[in-house]
């Protein structure tokens, strides 16, 4: 027989009502949070937020030409901060999700529509599986916060753009539960979607480390085979990108060229966070992109430490989780790509998954810290200061 719930104990309360009540609120509230935040900061930099172009910037240009018209390779003449030898166009950017808006567009709308319908329908199908295939598990106080930070997570302004940042997610996250669940070839099925949708989606291929060395799940062939399950399809989810870059513009390499011409330069972590941290005091861009790497190498610190204090216990799925968050957060460090180092940051929600472990005041401190800093990225993106 469950306890009786006490007069007045709001947690308790909340518990004893039906779980399609609360799964219903928490994800219900976790949008309308995010939706509030992005209200204000939208209206704050003097844009309609229910304005469909307003979720447009920058490279949500490329997204729509790619859908529109296809891709484009060609030498760089005449580009401004790019050599005649240069590869110039639209060949930089991944397929997945543009050819999502154009099949979008088939049911009436424009590509730019519908890339921001897939965006938001993804951002919500994102929280949806972090809360069931994880923080649903949690006591309720640390599952909510854990939520509350998903819905103000650092640029998640992002996951309801023109981008495909909240699609890669989507995938990530359904493969982190299929991971959880030994669903091999489906985890790798959602890593090959990840793959073909955004440049970091390939370094899902990590996971395939979680079964290769989880001794309970049988003897070494069967993890191996486990691994190769998991890897293998992600691995083909990138080649189909080359492939497809092959049919489009008659070179596979047109990617690796077009994104080369960006100049990324080897660089030491902790040298590219020294100089994020810079802009709190002496840069030309605002401080509060500084302010966010601190704090998602903070959140990051966190999580490896819970994963190291509860390693016994932690499950497949939050194994998955630590080991890519640790190679989607260094990645970027390491190429000195501090240019756009935010979006990379905005991909590392899988740390909730971590972050739900710690102390109820701890993670109620990240939620409500992340709340402003999250408010003041959406008002850099509106005014079209990020990039």
């Amino acid at each position: 027989m469950s306890a009786p719930v006490v007069a007045g104990d709001d947690v308790s309360l909340v518990s004893s009502w039906p779980a399609w009540v609360r799964d219903v609120l928490v994800l219900g509230g976790t949008t309308l949070l995010w939706g509030l935040i992005m209200f204000f900061a939208a209206r704050a930099a003097g844009f309609d937020p229910w304005a469909t172009w307003t979720w447009g910037r920058w490279d949500s240009g490329q997204y729509l030409s790619i859908a529109d018209s296809g891709y484009i390779y060609e030498r760089c003449v005449g580009v401004a901060n790019r050599g005649p030898d240069d590869w110039c166009g639209n060949s930089g950017w991944f397929p997945g999700y543009p050819y999502m808006m154009r099949v979008g567009s088939w049911f009436g709308r424009s590509h730019f529509t519908a890339g921001r319908v897939i965006s938001f329908l993804a951002m919500v199908g994102t929280w949806a599986a972090l809360w069931f295939g994880f923080l649903r598990r949690r006591p309720l106080a640390a599952g909510v916060l854990g939520m509350m930070i998903a819905a103000a997570f650092p640029a998640s302004v992002y996951y309801g753009a023109v981008f495909p940042i909240s699609t890669m997610l989507l995938a990530v996250m359904l493969a982190l539960v299929c991971l959880d669940r030994q669903r091999w070839l489906l985890a790798g099925a959602c890593g090959a979607v990840a793959a073909m949708v955004y440049t970091s989606g390939f370094v899902v291929v990590v996971v395939a480390i979680v079964p290769l060395t989880a001794l309970s799940i049988g003897d070494l062939r069967t993890r191996v085979r486990a691994a190769l399950m998991v890897a293998v399809p992600v691995v083909l989810g990138y080649f189909a990108v080359l492939v497809n870059f092959q049919r489009a513009v008659g070179a596979w390499v047109a990617l690796i060229n077009t994104q080369a011409s960006y100049n990324f330069e080897p660089a030491f972590p902790l040298v590219t966070i020294s100089r994020q941290a810079q802009k709190l005091v002496d840069d030309a861009m605002p401080g509060i992109i500084g302010v966010q790497t601190l704090l998602v190498a903070a959140m990051v610190i966190a999580a490896m430490v819970v994963a190291l204090c509860d390693r016994s216990d932690l499950s497949l799925g939050e194994r998955g989780a630590i080991v890519l968050v640790l190679a989607l957060w260094v990645l970027p460090l390491t190429l000195g790509g501090d240019l756009s180092l935010y979006r990379a940051e905005s991909l590392l929600l899988p740390v909730v998954i971590l972050l739900s472990r710690l102390r109820v005041p701890i993670v109620a401190g990240f939620a409500v810290v992340c709340v402003p800093v999250c408010y003041l990225m959406a008002r850099l993106f509106f005014d079209a200061t990020l990039i």
